[in-house]
């Protein structure tokens, strides 16, 4: 079976996003600076793309429709998919890091989330392995329905670390930038 190649970029940036406050599960539409990051994210994406899919969440889909609108070329844009929601981080939802250690204390939540270590599911979120077993059964079922294509896939931060980390062992220093673009085939 011939490889699918996936394009995922990170949302453009959002005023939470400014904040430092973690993911509340609200839709945080794009700023400026984000519908610009947007645009300027077009030169990292090929024209050759197939289909685009987008977390539910407005700051995803919103930057995945300027993204191909900017190319111009006729891309299938699938319904919004579930499965590439961010990180829900439960009773953490909203709080700054500074403020989640603070209720919750004794553990580096900060550092587990960074090194994919996380487990927030005591507090109503979710997992690093739930979130590893949502996202690869997206990409399987892409991969079975678009085998071959190039797909472009707006998501979170949250998603792409995941990713990285089964892939490649990698985890980020810091959040992937709003509007980047990360290059995988399964």
């Amino acid at each position: 079976m011939s490889k699918t190649k996936f394009y995922f970029i990170r949302h453009g940036q959002t005023n939470r996003n400014v904040s430092g406050k973690l993911p509340d599960g609200l839709n945080d539409p794009l700023n400026e600076r984000g519908i610009q990051q947007a645009l300027e994210t077009v030169v990292n994406v090929p024209f050759s793309i197939n289909i685009m899919v987008s977390s539910p969440f407005s700051r995803a889909v919103e930057t995945g429709k300027i993204v191909c609108n900017a190319l111009g070329s006729k891309i299938i844009i699938s319904e919004p998919d579930p499965r590439l929601s961010e990180v829900n981080f439960g009773g953490l939802k909203g709080k700054t890091w500074e403020e989640a250690q603070i209720l919750y204390p004794g553990n580096d939540l900060k550092e587990q989330y960074r090194n994919q270590n996380y487990d927030f599911s005591s507090h109503g979120g979710d997992s690093y392995e739930s979130v590893k077993e949502r996202v690869y059964s997206f990409i399987k079922d892409m991969k079975e329905k678009y085998p071959g294509k190039e797909i472009l896939v707006a998501t979170h931060a949250g998603i792409i670390r995941c990713v990285y980390k089964a892939e490649n062992n990698y985890v980020f220093p810091d959040a992937p930038t709003n509007g980047s673009v990360h290059i995988f085939e399964f």
